[in-house]
Formats: structure tokens, sequence, C-alpha cells
């Protein structure tokens, strides 16, 4: 196993690099999955079979930008004991694998990152046992739920189980279980969003519930916590989070509908055929004539839609002027956020690994 990395052996005043931590972070969540497969086979192969699902998913990819951006606040902020931080950080990724794997149930998606994801693994498992389709859907999806319960208890258990101070670890405890109130809150408004007509849906402040809060929010949070940084300076850091976290949820509902799927990982298709209720949609629907709107709601949530359809949907998001409407909300968020920023006494080196990670966040292929 990786040895310990020392908190003297990168200064302060040289950031780390996100292909460093996310390194570091991974060894760490490589080791808990290893531990909770082996304890779990003692109890059932079965149960062991569950952990390594939810860890081959783990090891599918994933940017690991939570466990960055917590290291990232914890260190520009003056915090040096980087080691024991770290499983903090991770704790925040099983967190991420948690709500990705139940989101998935929510979606009825069996494949993440063009691998099976946990249910899709079960699928797969039951293909024998299980002949109705339905059936098998239904017995797959219970196991990935359990997964994802699981990965939530154990983010809980791996900031039980760190070395930092115990006050810490009862505001990290209480952090967390903020974040889920919350994410679970802007799950439930996107899900029930496709009920009600596409107006209806405050899409922003899904975005800020379901993503912004957890994803940005709750990490620079948690860095600049356990750094024992000014209240000040948590709170700036959770206002541009929320500022960020909105224009990185507006970048990947454009992703979601004009990436490149060779670089995305994910269809371009989905989003349309569901007729997810995202802002680009909303902006869509009011800013079309008669005629495209008429068009634009024959192709979106249509199951039959195709990449001939597809295509048509992006020229009317490109055409009514609601893809450039979204860019420009993006880059507001994103120059809210670096004015924030500016307002942190941070070294010249740390605010530049911020404005970076602005830069590849909003304005990223994937």
């Amino acid at each position: 196993m990786k040895q310990p990395i020392s908190p003297t052996a990168v200064s302060r005043s040289q950031p780390r690099t996100f292909a460093s931590v996310r390194e570091d972070v991974d060894v760490v969540l490589q080791a808990h999955y290893k531990s909770q497969s082996d304890r779990a086979n003692v109890l059932s192969p079965d149960f062991s079979f569950l952990w390594d699902a939810a860890s081959h998913q783990n090891k599918a990819g994933g940017k690991r930008l939570r466990p960055y951006l917590c290291m990232l606040a914890y260190e520009s902020l003056g915090g040096t004991e980087y080691h024991d931080v770290l499983p903090v950080a991770a704790a925040l990724e099983l967190l991420h694998s948690a709500m990705l794997i139940h989101d998935d149930i929510i979606d009825r998606d069996y494949v993440r990152r063009n691998e099976p994801n946990v249910a899709g693994i079960y699928q797969i498992k039951y293909a024998t046992a299980l002949q109705n389709s339905e059936e098998r859907d239904h017995f797959a999806n219970a196991a990935a739920l359990l997964a994802g319960d699981l990965l939530l208890s154990d983010a809980y258990q791996l900031i039980l189980m760190s070395t930092i101070q115990d006050t810490a670890k009862i505001k990290m405890s209480k952090l967390l279980g903020d974040a889920i109130y919350t994410v679970v809150a802007g799950e439930l408004l996107d899900s029930e969003a496709a009920l009600y007509p596409l107006e209806r849906a405050d899409s922003l402040n899904i975005a800020e519930l379901k993503t912004a809060q957890y994803s940005f929010a709750t990490p620079l949070l948690a860095g600049s916590i356990m750094a024992n940084a000014p209240e000040a300076d948590q709170a700036k850091l959770r206002e541009f989070g929320t500022k960020l976290g909105i224009a990185f949820q507006l970048a990947d509902d454009l992703l979601g509908v004009f990436g490149d799927e060779s670089e995305t990982g994910k269809s371009a298709l989905s989003d349309i055929r569901e007729g997810k209720c995202t802002y680009l949609l909303q902006q869509s629907i009011r800013m079309a004539t008669a005629e495209q709107k008429q068009h634009l709601l024959a192709i979106v949530g249509n199951p039959l839609c195709d990449k001939t359809m597809a295509e048509q949907a992006r020229a009317i998001f490109t055409e009514t002027g609601a893809k450039a409407e979204v860019e420009r909300l993006m880059t507001r968020y994103a120059n809210d956020a670096e004015t924030i920023l500016k307002s942190l006494n941070l070294s010249d080196a740390y605010h530049q690994k911020f404005v970076d990670f602005i830069q590849q966040a909003v304005w990223r292929k994937r």
C-alpha cells in the first residue's frame, strides 16, 4: 500500500496538482473498498459481491473534484495536516458515489462512463436466474439501492475513523448530513419536474440544491472548517461554491445535449429523449416561435427520439438563442465566483489554482 504522505512533503506555497490529490484519494478509497469487501465476505460471498460492484463503479472513472476542492480549500487557508484530512475528502467522494448510484436508479440507467453501473452489474448477475426483464430490473435496482445506502453510511465511517480532532469530526458529520438533506431535496424536485408543465420547475434552484451545494459548497466549506479559517472566509467559500456549482450544472446540461459522446462518456440523446427539465430547455420553449415550440415539444420527452430528431432539437436550441443564453448565464456565475475569490486573502499560487479550476469546471468538454 502507498505510504502516507507527509504534510511537509509539499509546501503550502506549492499547491498540489489535481492529479496528485486524485491519486491519494484513490489510495484511500481502494483500501476502504477492499477492507469492506473482505469484511463482507465473512458474512456472505454475495455481500462481498455487492461491495465489489460498488468498487468497480468507483474504479471506472470520476473526476474526484469534490475531494480536490476540499483539499484545495484546506491548504490554501493554512491547513497543514494533509494526511489527517485526506479520509474526510475521500468521504465526500463516497457521498458522490452513493448519489450517482441512486440517481441512476431514478433515471433507469444501467450504464455509467461506458461501463455497467452497480444495477447494470446485477442485471448481468441475475440474467440466468431471472428471465423476466421487469423482475430482473427490480432486483438489480434493489441491490444498487442497498449499495448506495452502504456508501452513505461509510462516508460517515471514514470521517469517524479519521485522525482529525473530535470536534472537527462532529462538524464534518453535521456538514455531511446537511449535504445529504439538500441534495435529496434537489433530486426530488428534479424528478417531479417531469410531472408538471416545463415552466413550473425552477431549474436554477434545482441546480443549486442537487449539484452546487454538495459538490462545490460543501467540499470547500469542509476544507475551510478543518483549516480553522475565519467564519467570514468560510461564508465566502460557500458562496463561491454555490455560484460555481450552478455554472457547472449549466455546463453539464449543455454537454448532455451538445457534448461529444466519445469525450463525455454519456449519451447526447438521453437528456432530449427523457425531456429533462433544464434551463436550456426552458429558455428554448420561452424564446421559440410557435412553430419551433411545437416541433421541439414533439421531440423532447419522446422515447422514440433518434439521432436525426436530436439534431433537429439542437438546431432549435441554437436558433432560438437559448444555447447562447445558457452560456451567458454560465459566464455570469463564473465571473461572480471569481469576484468572490478576489476577496479572499490567498497567495498568488493558490488564487491561480482556483481560477484554473473555474475555467476547467465551466468550459470543460466532459
